[in-house]
């Protein structure tokens, strides 16, 4: 059984070419806390101030997600802390909370997907 390897290297990333999917992540993606209609001018300020009380929030992205053939818009919230412990938090008090009448799906994302602006894993 040969040994286990690393995986590879920076790969003109910045030395992400190195990360585990997920594991470590310092990016937390909220799925259906809200709907597209319901994206307004504050809801990034708002987003921000609930999840800071994990840690410090370096961004906040949404991004509305064209679903196919039914024409539906699935909006993402991607939260990126500067620590990994912080979006670990915010992950398990987000996730099944509920929000405006919508149970939130909380999960880690992918750093490097993220990074690269790979928004639909």
């Amino acid at each position: 059984v040969p040994p286990p390897q690393k995986s590879g290297g920076g790969g003109g990333l910045g030395g992400l070419g190195g990360l585990v999917p997920n594991k470590g992540s310092t990016v937390v993606l909220l799925r259906n806390m809200v709907a597209a209609g319901q994206v307004d001018d504050e809801l990034e300020a708002e987003i921000s101030d609930e999840c800071g009380r994990f840690g410090v929030v370096k961004q906040v992205l949404i991004y509305q997600e064209k679903q196919g053939a039914t024409g539906g818009v699935e909006v993402k919230i991607f939260v990126a802390f500067v620590d990994p412990c912080a979006a670990a938090a915010a992950q398990k008090s987000m996730d099944q909370r509920w929000f405006g009448g919508r149970m939130v799906h909380a999960s880690l994302y992918d750093e490097l997907q993220f990074f690269v602006q790979n928004y639909s894993q």
